[in-house]
């Protein structure tokens, strides 16, 4: 299939850095076919819907087209370790030729991706992380103002608390 052959092609072409960036990129298109998407609020909100895994400069070292919440193609093992959302990241991962795959990256993404166990896990397979994440994602109760007094704050007030295994940072 020609998009298994551009997917192992990118994958080996990758010039291996430190810092990838997980996101979700649409590609346009206005024809008509089963797996176009559609998101309102974005720039490109009509086309073929990926998540991808990218270098700084914008290179794509791997990418899985969204085919659908009923045509998942995610591995189970990765959405028990992670979720739903964080196995994306892990399945782009995979694609990483044995060499590459064995590396250390520091991996950046926003809060659609990011929970506790992702982290964690990574950490574990000796990755770093840096994200954006949902209140209802982190794990125990970390003692910072809750979200509604916190907007009363001052311009540029924050809160940090560094958790007890020391793992992880969160700040607010």
């Amino acid at each position: 299939m020609f998009v298994n052959h551009i997917q192992k092609t990118f994958a080996e072409q990758f010039i291996p850095e430190q810092n990838l960036s997980h996101d979700e990129a649409m590609i346009k298109y206005f024809g008509k076919s089963s797996l176009k998407q559609s998101l309102r609020m974005k720039p490109i909100r009509f086309g073929f819907k990926a998540w991808v895994l990218c270098t700084p400069s914008g290179y794509v070292v791997c990418f899985q087209l969204y085919q659908g919440k009923s045509e998942c193609v995610t591995s189970e093992a990765n959405v028990k370790a992670v979720g739903a959302a964080g196995a994306s990241l892990l399945d782009l991962m995979d694609m990483l030729p044995g060499d590459k795959k064995l590396l250390a990256y520091h991996i950046f993404a926003d809060n659609f991706f990011s929970s506790q166990k992702l982290v964690d896990f990574l950490i574990e397979q000796g990755n770093s992380y840096t994200g954006t994440i949902r209140k209802d994602r982190v794990k125990g109760d970390p003692p910072l103002t809750k979200v509604e007094p916190f907007k009363k704050k001052p311009r540029g007030y924050h809160e940090t608390v560094v958790m007890e295994d020391e793992s992880c940072i969160i700040t607010r």
